[in-house]
């Protein structure tokens, strides 16, 4: 059952965006048909797969607001500014983090609008097809054992993103976004 985070830091939430909301971002999007033909389980179902996928996937920029919270916004210290940071500084009893000179936060009593919209995108998107399961070998440039450890490189070309374009700049404001692409090593040991 959906969850919706209400701005609060629950324990239990485990969806930014809930079905009203994705039918209010569907109404604005083109290619919408797999979520307008979606019952509301479906739609549930893939709200709550899109924010798990948004969390594994994002380093969030700020801190968390509680230490009980099950998902990562909402979030304390996060800039609205696209400008640089300046300097640093000390934060009551939240340690050292980034300032900017009259910068603007992002409240941390809610989840930002970017968020809900990115939410509801990959969710649209994962009733089209699961992004997350590619064919095995899908991707794979090369392969090589040496030294210890595997290495697989795999071909941006051939590789679907798990974080589409469009997603991924939907989070960009507010942290790290690994997309599904790249190079990894797998540690291994000799027998």
């Amino acid at each position: 059952m959906l969850t919706l985070e209400d701005g609060s830091g629950m324990s239990t939430s485990n969806s930014y965006a809930d079905a009203s909301e994705g039918d209010d971002y569907a109404a604005a999007r083109l290619f919408s048909t797999d979520w307008t033909n979606a019952s509301a389980g479906d739609k549930d179902t893939a709200l709550m797969m899109a924010t798990r996928v948004i969390e594994a996937c994002t380093t969030w920029n700020g801190q968390l607001l509680t230490t009980t919270q099950a998902l990562g916004w909402p979030r304390n210290y996060v800039i609205k500014s696209t400008r640089p940071v300046v300097g640093f500084g000390f934060g009551f009893s939240y340690g050292f983090y980034p300032y900017q000179m009259g910068a603007e936060f992002y409240d941390n009593a809610s989840v930002p609008k970017g968020i809900k919209d990115a939410t509801c995108e990959l969710a649209i998107l994962l009733l089209k097809s699961d992004r997350t399961a590619d064919a095995p070998g899908k991707g794979i440039k090369s392969f090589g054992v040496g030294q210890n450890a595997v290495q697989v490189t795999f071909d941006p070309a051939d590789a679907r993103q798990i974080i589409p374009d469009v997603v991924y700049l939907l989070l960009m404001p507010f942290g790290a976004v690994t997309t599904g692409r790249g190079t990894r090593f797998i540690p291994t040991s000799r027998a």
